[in-house]
This record gives C-alpha cells, structure tokens and sequence, in this order.
C-alpha cells in the first residue's frame, strides 16, 4: 500500500437483497446491518437517512449514501436531505447523458455549489444512463471541473462502452485524472458482455485482471492525492431482478448463478491484495 492510505471493505445495500434461500446471507425480515457487522464489515452505502440511522446504531462505523439526481433540483433536494452528517458521502448518479454540452457544464457547476452549501461531498459515479456514462466525456468536463470527484464503478465502463475494443492501455492511460479523483470503489467485475459476472479468488481471466489493473491505479491516485486516510471498497452485487445477477436452471427454475454474500467476499479479498504501483 502507498503512503498511509488505508483500504475499508465496505457493502452497498443491495448486495443484501433479495438474496437466495440457499445464501449464507441475511433473509428476508434479518437485519441487515447487524449481519454486516458480524460479516466484519466496517461500513455501508445506504438510500435514506433512517438507514444511515439504524446503520451507525448496528455498529457501522462508515455510513455513506447513494441516489440519482437526474436534474439540478433533484440533487439541490438531496443534498438538503442529507445536509446535516448522516453520510460521509453521496455517491450521485448525475443527469441522464443526454445533456447537451451547456447543460452539462450547467449541471455539474450547480451540483458543486450545492455540495458546498449543504456540506455533503459528492462523488459523481462513472455510471450507464448518467452524464458520466461515456469516459471521454467524463475527461472534458474534469477539464473545467478538477474538483470533481468519482465514484468508481468501473463496470459501466468496461461493458457499457466495451472498453477493451480498441486500444484498452491508451484508454487507460488517458482516464488517469478520473483515477486520480477515484475516492470510492463499487465492487463488482464485469466481462465485456455482462455487467456483474462470478470471480475466484485465483481467477486470472483477462478481465479480472483488467479490473486489478484499473482499481490498482485508483488506489495510487487516491494515496499520492493526500485527500483521504480510507479509500472505501463497496461491493454491489445487484440481483438478478435489477437485471444484473446472472441466472442458471438447476432444475428448479431460473435462479441466481451464485451466492452474492459469499462472492462479495472473493471481491475485497481480490482488492485488498493489489500491489499499488509506485
């Protein structure tokens, strides 16, 4: 690891929903965030203050919040909503991409002033059907905004624009300045086909090792910027129902492929092993 920056694993909410009969997860009517803990998780993304609440009451010790804001009024609204510590963050998912240059620009400068007025840091994410949803674009508007920061969810990227088709290092060398404001990592893995696929820990496919070598750039960028102690890991595992989840028949009907409380794990351990580059 570089400098003193520490790596938290961290779960989104839905990982826990919804999750099989046969998971070793919670069911539903369990508590979620008192399984969390016991899990050995030290923090949660949450969608509502009363969650962040009943988080930080569970023994969570990191609480951050997560929502789409397809307007400037709509963030201007969340932002108040959360106003007042209940979130160490919002993760936004911002516009809908189809801004037009000027109200993108417009979008952005408003979302900033008001994450200064109410005192909520936002991190954009890097996500499909949001103004962030192409890489190319995220890097124009960093241009006029610098302080921008992300939410990394690198998946939208590697499957929503395929981003292994064509030159993957020139890209990646290019999308530096966004890994270098990466101040939070969704965890999950996707092929360039599928957003949210199966991992093993000793998994070496091609794209497993791209995520290796996107989230490692991230956590160099996040310890050489000084900004934070804690760069937070937060696997998202959505269900098959979000259209995520892949299914498989076993005989039973179509079920999800995989335990997602068990594979969140395969995930951190994943990321808690990178070497950082120097």
């Amino acid at each position: 690891m570089t400098g003193t920056l520490r790596r938290s694993r961290q779960l989104s909410a839905v990982t826990g929903w919804a999750l099989p009969g046969w998971s070793a997860g919670p069911q539903a009517g369990d508590d979620l965030f008192a399984a969390a803990v016991d899990a050995g998780y030290e923090g949660i993304q949450v969608f509502l203050p009363d969650q962040a609440a009943a988080a930080r009451d569970a023994g969570l010790r990191h609480v951050s919040a997560i929502s789409p804001a397809r307007s400037g009024a709509e963030a201007e609204a969340l932002l108040g909503m959360w106003a007042g510590g209940g979130a160490e963050s919002l993760t936004m998912h911002l516009g809908t991409g189809f801004e037009t240059r000027d109200e993108a620009l417009a979008l952005v400068e408003s979302v900033l002033k008001a994450s200064d007025r109410h005192g909520v840091p936002v991190l954009v994410e890097t996500h499909r059907a949001t103004l962030f949803q192409d890489p190319a674009r995220t890097l124009e508007l960093l241009a006029t905004f610098p302080e921008l920061r992300f939410t990394a969810d690198l998946s939208h990227w590697y499957t929503g624009v395929e981003l292994v088709y064509g030159d993957l290092d020139a890209k990646l060398a290019a999308l530096q300045p966004v890994f270098e404001r990466c101040r939070m990592v969704h965890g999950r893995i996707s092929d360039p086909g599928c957003i949210q696929v199966v991992v093993a820990d000793d998994d070496r496919s091609t794209h497993v090792e791209h995520f290796r070598a996107m989230w490692a750039s991230v956590l160099a960028g996040a310890a050489a910027s000084g900004e934070l102690d804690v760069l937070p890991f937060v696997v998202e595992l959505l269900p098959a129902s979000s259209g995520y989840a892949r299914t498989v028949d076993r005989g039973q009907g179509p079920e999800e492929e995989v335990d997602r409380w068990t594979q969140a794990d395969v995930l951190w351990r994943i990321f808690d092993a990178l070497e950082v580059p120097a």
